[in-house]
Order: C-alpha cells, then structure tokens, then sequence
C-alpha cells in the first residue's frame, strides 16, 4: 500500500506542477469548485468538475471489478491496477487538459476504490486527510486502550511514501513534464500483474 500512496504523491505533484490542478484528492478542489462558482470562472469550475466526476467514476469502477469476492480479490486488486496504469497512459495523449484531469482522477479513484478495505482498514492512499485523523486518533486512544503498532505503521508510511512520491513528481514533472506519468504508469502495471499471478500461483498450489 505504501508503493501506492508514493504513485498518488507522484501523480498529484505531476499535475500541480504541470497542469496546476491536483487530482487525487478532492476537499480544495471542491472548495474551489464552488469559489469558481461564485466568481464565474467557467473554465476552472469545468476543469474541476470534470476532476471530481473523474474520481468518483474511477471509485465506481474499482467497486465494480472488487466486488464482494474474497477469493479473486487478488486478481481483481490487480485488474484494477492494469487498468489505473492504462488511465495514467491515456492522460499523456488526452487532448486537452480537462480530459487529462478527468482521466488521472479517474486513476486516483480507482486506486483508492482498491485500497479501501486493505486487510480490514480503510487505507486512503491518495488524500492524506483520513490517514492522519485516525493516526491521531490511535495516538489520543492509545493511553486507554494501547496501539496497533501495525495500524500505526501502515498509516505512517502511507503519510511518508506520499510525501516521497510527491518529491519525485515534482522533479519529474520539472524534468519530464506530462512524460513523467509514464513513471507510475508503469510502476502500477509491474504491482498489478504481480497481484494477478501471485493470486494464480496461490490457487493453483491450492
């Protein structure tokens, strides 16, 4: 999970230094959406828009390939990470920068859709908001009912790989511009098909 919350640092930082817009997490963006609103920034306000449905259908599609199965989870998990991969590929070639947001968004969407319920914790890997709010809250419980140092330590490293991946998004978008989403494209095809065939090899030594 922390590999994947350093692709949606990478991604996010891509597009702020690229395409100004952040596309993996929503609280500012709709905040702005609504400022936008009220000064009739029309542009700005569809760009966001288009952000925010992105994300949502992205969730939606994960939802849809996961399901409820727990035996497949494996390869479903990673189908939908082929498929972020693909999403990240297809906002290289986008025509123009709302169609490139919405198609990355989308990709965030589907990522945090597949990490959600991650070995029965609610893993956001592309907003940090939740991750510290309960990281907080474990530390405030902790003089009552002690810490999951296991919880503590996925959400701490969730929190460091983000900033990490973000550091290297904005040395790749500097560097490489829009080129640089060709980094986590490829990292979560390596980790999706990883997914897919450490799932068959399981159920066929099964």
């Amino acid at each position: 999970m922390g590999l994947l919350a350093c692709v949606a640092g990478f991604v996010n930082a891509v597009f702020i230094v690229v395409l100004i817009f952040p596309v993996s997490h929503l609280s500012g963006s709709i905040a702005n959406l609504s400022i936008n609103a009220i000064t009739r920034n029309l542009w700005e306000f569809a760009v966001i828009a288009l952000i925010l449905l992105g994300f949502l259908c992205g969730a939606a599609g994960a939802g849809s390939v996961l399901g409820h199965a727990e035996r497949t989870n494996g390869v479903r998990r990673g189908l939908v990470l082929v498929l972020e991969a693909a999403l990240l590929i297809a906002a290289i070639f986008a025509p123009n920068l709302g169609l490139q947001a919405f198609l990355a968004a989308t990709a965030c969407g589907m990522q945090n859709g597949v990490t959600s319920n991650y070995r029965g914790m609610a893993v956001r890997t592309t907003h940090l908001t939740g991750t510290v709010t309960d990281l907080g809250v474990m530390l405030g419980r902790s003089r009552h009912h002690g810490l999951d140092w296991r919880q503590v330590a996925m959400h701490v490293q969730t929190v460091a790989l983000f900033i990490v991946g973000g550091l290297l998004g904005a040395i790749g978008g500097t560097t490489l511009g829009h080129w640089a989403l060709l980094i986590p494209a490829a990292v979560c095809t390596a980790a999706g098909i990883s997914a897919i065939v450490s799932e068959r090899w399981r159920g066929s030594a099964g």
